[in-house]
């Protein structure tokens, strides 16, 4: 086993669904910050809360997505193998038949 294969276990198993889990949560949040703002708003109270749950939404969801680019551009540069990704090799074997309207 080597050491691409571990970093890439590692990120696939760890790395991934944590970066998944805590971009949901920044969303959730932002979407909780965007419903506070609303109802303060229709109520006329004051929508600061609304306005901060929303912009810190959109600064984790930003770290999540920053986090994933530097792990990328990691992978890359290193060339660790750590993303598998989905398999896209069969794509270029895809041959349509005849045109799209004839019969």
């Amino acid at each position: 086993m080597s050491v691409g294969d571990v970093v890439g276990r590692f990120t696939d198993q760890i790395i991934n669904p944590a970066l998944l889990i805590l971009a949901a949560a920044g969303f959730m949040f932002f979407v909780w910050g965007l419903v506070e703002f609303l109802i303060s708003l229709i109520q006329g109270g004051q929508t600061g809360d609304g306005k901060r749950h929303m912009i810190y939404g959109v600064l984790g969801m930003v770290i999540m997505f920053s986090t994933y680019g530097i792990i990328s551009l990691l992978n890359n540069t290193f060339g660790l193998n750590a993303f598998s990704g989905p398999d896209t090799s069969r794509i270029q074997n895809v041959n349509p038949s005849g045109n799209f309207f004839s019969q």
